[in-house]
């Protein structure tokens, strides 16, 4: 085969993929990306994804010289009002359902990029201030998850069910978790810092990746992050927290405290 067949042989799949997606976006199959920061302002699938799957496929088949060249030629000039239709996207333009939808549509906060614009104009939730004792500079902060419990799939692109994202810091009073201000907004819900004295810690452990505070296994929810799980045993039961170098945190903070 010739290099001009390899690349008609790649770019057929593409176009009948792009073609899949224009019709799963027509028949209302697929209408989450009315809420996607990238798709929706310029309605892409129900737009340009038809025009450039005509294109791709008929482009892929005369460079294998399935079809004469013309015809690939002329899927160019049908690329062009399929453009200009994303610019302006007229409200008579699309399938039933997607012009009598109600506007605007609500964004899909499963989409990462529209996550992250979603959350920066969200304002922050009210919840319970620090102890001023436990405030300031710690001695030392970590990133990673409170488990509260093990579940199987996503809240976001950002959290997983189950899991709270935020901060673990050390101070010579205490230990305190704090959670992401982005998994707060998010979430449309408070997330209280959990605050756990000096005096309260009874005792700072590690178990296996996957385990509960008791070491044992849990059973496997998706996919499993590799990081042993520090344990923080307090006299209200054990908090579990994912963090990296596990051993390491550990035994600071049975050092400081």
């Amino acid at each position: 085969m010739t290099t001009l067949e390899w690349i008609g042989l790649g770019l057929v799949p593409l176009g009948l993929l792009a073609g899949y997606g224009a019709f799963a976006a027509w028949t209302g199959r697929w209408r989450s990306w009315t809420g996607e920061l990238i798709l929706a302002p310029q309605a892409l699938p129900i737009t340009v994804m038809p025009a450039m799957a005509l294109f791709l496929t008929t482009l892929g088949l005369g460079l294998l010289g399935a079809i004469p060249g013309v015809l690939a030629g002329l899927a160019v000039f049908l690329t062009i009002p399929a453009f200009l239709l994303s610019l302006f996207t007229p409200r008579w333009w699309g399938p039933r359902w997607y012009r009598e939808a109600e506007r605007p549509f609500p964004p899909n906060i499963k989409d990462p990029l529209t996550a992250l614009a979603v959350q920066a104009d969200l304002p922050d939730l009210p919840t319970r201030p620090l102890p001023d004792e436990l405030r300031g500079r710690p001695i030392d902060r970590w990133h990673g998850n409170l488990v509260l419990r093990d579940e199987p799939g996503m809240r976001h692109p950002f959290a997983r069910n189950g899991k709270m994202e935020g901060d673990l810091a050390l101070y010579e009073r205490g230990v305190t978790f704090v959670a992401t201000r982005m998994a707060t907004r998010l979430d449309g819900e408070p997330f209280d810092p959990v605050v756990v004295d000096a005096d309260a810690v009874l005792d700072v452990r590690v178990v296996p990746a996957g385990a509960g505070p008791d070491g044992k296994k849990r059973r496997r929810t998706g996919l499993r992050s590799l990081f042993k799980r520090l344990v923080i045993d307090t006299p209200e039961g054990p908090l579990l927290f994912e963090v990296q170098r596990a051993e390491a945190v550990q035994q600071e903070i049975r050092k400081a405290l």
